[in-house]
């Protein structure tokens, strides 16, 4: 494991997954991609919000399953998306909205990242949320390039 391009944190609560969020939320720029994938209640939703408030987002971030994407105005803009539902994602995708969703102008964050397999932007941070306990969970972290990486080295300072 690079100490530069992949990191592993243990979150003892759910508090401490939103922490985690908010700390790779405040190092987000327009055009990172987050990249989010973990069973279901493994806790996707709980580390966006932290994203959320890390980038400036106020109010209450709902999961967007029903809606693909929400975009979420900011310092820097997030764009929410859940790809659960991949099908109509797909749709969306198809339609040429893909190239809007990562057109460089907010963070992009995708909950059930795993279900857009060679659709994502190559450079991208991959957040694998592994549920331990009732609220444990480890979270496994991998930056796919320089601009990721930079998530890891300014949120996530090496041990």
């Amino acid at each position: 494991m690079s100490v530069d391009s992949e990191r592993a944190v243990k979150c003892g609560s759910p508090k401490a997954t939103e922490d985690l969020g908010h700390r790779l939320g405040a190092t987000a720029r327009p055009g990172d991609m987050i990249a989010v994938t973990g069973p279901l209640g493994a806790g996707k939703t709980v580390l966006a919000r932290g994203v959320a408030a890390g980038l400036g987002v106020e109010g209450f971030i709902p999961s967007p399953s029903f809606h693909i994407c929400l975009e979420h105005p900011a310092h820097v803009p997030l764009r929410h998306v859940d790809a659960y539902l991949s099908d109509k994602l797909g749709a969306f995708l198809d339609e040429g909205l893909g190239d809007w969703l990562i057109d460089g102008a907010s963070c992009v964050l995708v909950e059930w990242a795993d279900r857009l397999a060679g659709q994502l932007p190559r450079d991208r941070l991959e957040v694998l949320i592994h549920v331990v306990g009732e609220e444990e969970r480890t979270v496994s972290l991998k930056a796919l390039g320089p601009v990721s990486r930079r998530h890891l080295v300014q949120a996530l300072p090496a041990p």
